[in-house]
């Protein structure tokens, strides 16, 4: 089942949403060139919450990732990460 907005929040780029499994997403609008502070730093708290933070900062790179496992695993992190933003 696809998520389904629950309530929003006083902001209008910020609103939440349950899915069935009642797993908290938030949703951002796509950054339009103004707030870029607020914006980041909401991407930044998605990102943390679905442990894909240092994927995206930097901190872990596919160079650092020693074995096939852990190639795939930065992949797939890396490609949520760009859906999410």
């Amino acid at each position: 089942m696809s998520p389904s907005p629950v309530s929003s929040n006083e902001d209008s780029d910020y609103a939440f949403a349950i899915d069935a499994a009642a797993t908290s997403t938030a949703r951002i609008n796509k950054f339009q060139g103004t707030n870029f502070h607020t914006w980041k730093f909401k991407m930044q708290m998605v990102l943390e919450e679905h442990d894909l933070w240092e994927i995206t900062c930097g901190e872990v790179k596919l160079e650092h990732c020693t074995n096939v496992m852990d190639q795939s695993t930065f992949k797939r992190k890396s490609r949520k990460a760009l859906a999410i933003i």
